[in-house]
């Protein structure tokens, strides 16, 4: 039978939830980075202190951490997983969305999802 013709996991619906959910997850935990950074480079050192370490972000870096982290591998592996096998894209488009995956993974993880897998994967 034709590997094109079987249905694959990843393109099922639960996994499009699956995805969905991890990648505003990847999103809001690429956010709350951005947040501490530039709080650090506006503040330095010495300021940041007061201000990242306030009672209501302690709950958000925890959930960022043990929630987000699991999740935005997840569906980094999903997407590098689409691109390789299930993608009906051309070999010089898989091979630069792999390279940019492979390199830039966390941070492109979450543009795949939006430009092609979100998309059906098609070209």
């Amino acid at each position: 039978m034709n590997n094109s013709m079987q249905p694959s996991w990843i393109n099922s619906a639960r996994a499009r939830t699956y995805f969905k959910v991890a990648a505003i997850a990847n999103i809001f935990l690429i956010l709350a980075i951005l947040y501490a950074v530039v709080t650090l480079m506006v503040l330095g050192a010495q300021g940041t202190a007061p201000v990242l370490e306030v009672w209501w972000l302690k709950p958000v870096w925890f959930l960022a951490g043990t929630i987000g982290a699991p999740l935005t591998l997840s569906l980094w592996m999903g997407m590098v997983w689409h691109c390789a096998i299930n993608s009906e894209r051309t070999l010089p488009a898989k091979v630069i969305w792999l390279l940019f995956l492979v390199f830039a993974n966390w941070i492109v993880a979450p543009l795949y999802y939006m430009t092609v897998y979100r998309k059906g994967g098609t070209t």
